[in-house]
């Protein structure tokens, strides 16, 4: 998912709804992430169905930096802590709005995307032990 973004980021101009496609997969990756950090500390409940963890975006990112140990006021912290609320933005449209441009606001959302993603993927390879198990599930 993550090679599509980038892909559409970098050659596939002509889209004019270039900005929802690369919110959506950015949702799908950042989904997949709080899938394979164990949610150590997090408050939330859980889904008495599947039992995954419930509750508010914000608390399941702070869980999630802090399973890591990235402090959530590092540059890493801050860019995961901005994507709060804004991939849900990019991906869709207001009501009937026209499709949102590849503008300033997306561009700093992108870039915030690309540094939590990293520092997270970071912390998972200098653990992998700890993650392994997380990691064969997603691609089963």
């Amino acid at each position: 998912m993550f090679e599509d973004a980038c892909r559409i980021m970098t050659t596939e101009s002509s889209l004019r709804s270039r900005s929802h496609i690369v919110g959506h997969l950015c949702r799908e990756i950042e989904t997949a992430l709080h899938e394979l950090v164990p949610n150590h500390g997090y408050t939330g409940g859980a889904c008495p169905k599947c039992g995954k963890p419930t509750g508010s975006h914000k608390e399941k990112v702070a869980a999630a930096l802090h399973a890591l140990q990235i402090t959530a006021e590092s540059d890493e912290g801050l860019a995961w802590r901005h994507l709060v609320g804004k991939l849900a933005r990019l991906a869709h449209r207001n009501g009937l709005d026209p499709t949102r441009p590849l503008d300033d606001e997306f561009d700093k959302t992108w870039q915030a995307f690309n540094k939590a993603l990293s520092a997270v993927l970071v912390r998972v390879e200098s653990n992998y032990g700890q993650f392994h198990e997380q990691i064969d599930d997603l691609f089963r």
